[in-house]
């Protein structure tokens, strides 16, 4: 019987670098993916490697890549003060999107990508893989408080780390027999207390999404084979620093190499 490999990627804001040396590293490796299920910025990345996006091209972006490519101040915070939606509005996010993902839909990319948000009205996971691309990676990449949420189709969406970061359970669902996956802890242990709005508001949400990981990788790790490989660095990097991302690419992808060479001819990939 022919394994299903179902490619998973996590929400984590700048850690996403460390995706692209996985994938750097899984495309030296031959390594067939049947499909990819990503949350937040995982999303993101799933949808440059569903779209055909060669790793090299993918590592250039991200090393590249600075907080104000992403991020614009809110305005309407001037005004609306407590009652505006997010410290940053989501064009500057979008138009980088528009300039460099060659897919505008699902139904144009080479391998099945499902992108995982949150309901905000009722908390439960959706799931999106049809329809226009764009909008699926906005919602899924809405950090509450940072982005605002997003409308799709009559529900208003929020990032899919909320619900599921590392969305395992989509993927066991959708028949996989082998789930590749990097767990990379978005928050570590501080002996300092944390200060300024935007640090408390990536700290909180950082911590939840730890939590639920762990959780999930003990319920679903009897359900499919998992390839999880924990890279023990990046750790102190803050959810929007862009400034370490050749770094952990570079870090991310000897790591990688390391481990499949160990993984490949136990799981026959």
């Amino acid at each position: 019987m022919s394994q299903k490999i179902a490619l998973v990627l996590s929400g984590g804001g700048s850690k996403g670098a460390l995706e692209v040396g996985f994938y750097q590293a899984l495309v030296e490796k031959g390594v067939r993916i049947d499909f990819i299920v990503g949350s937040s910025i995982g999303a993101v990345n799933g949808a440059f490697i569903a779209s055909g996006v060669p790793p090299e091209k993918m590592a250039a972006l991200w090393r590249n890549l600075k907080i104000d490519d992403l991020y614009g101040f809110n305005w309407e915070n001037l005004w609306k003060f407590f009652r505006s939606n997010s410290l940053y509005d989501h064009c500057r996010f979008r138009r980088f999107l528009e300039r460099h993902l060659p897919a505008r839909t699902f139904e144009e990319l080479k391998i099945p990508l499902i992108v995982p948000c949150t309901n905000f009205l009722t908390g439960e996971p959706v799931y999106i893989r049809q329809g226009d691309l764009l909008d699926a990676l906005m919602a899924s990449v809405a950090i509450p408080g940072i982005f605002p949420p997003q409308m799709c189709d009559g529900h208003q969406l929020v990032d899919g780390g909320v619900a599921e970061n590392m969305p395992l359970e989509m993927a066991v669902s959708e028949g996989a027999t082998l789930i590749l996956a990097m767990q990379y802890n978005c928050c570590k242990g501080s002996n300092r207390p944390v200060e300024g709005l935007l640090k408390i508001l990536s700290r909180a949400f950082s911590i939840a999404l730890d939590r639920k990981t762990l959780c999930d990788i003990r319920h679903y790790q009897s359900k499919a084979k998992l390839i999880i490989l924990e890279p023990p660095f990046g750790l102190n990097i803050d959810l929007l620093d862009f400034r370490y991302s050749g770094m952990l690419i570079d870090k991310s992808y000897q790591f990688a190499k390391e481990i499949l060479n160990k993984e490949m001819d136990r799981q026959r990939l």
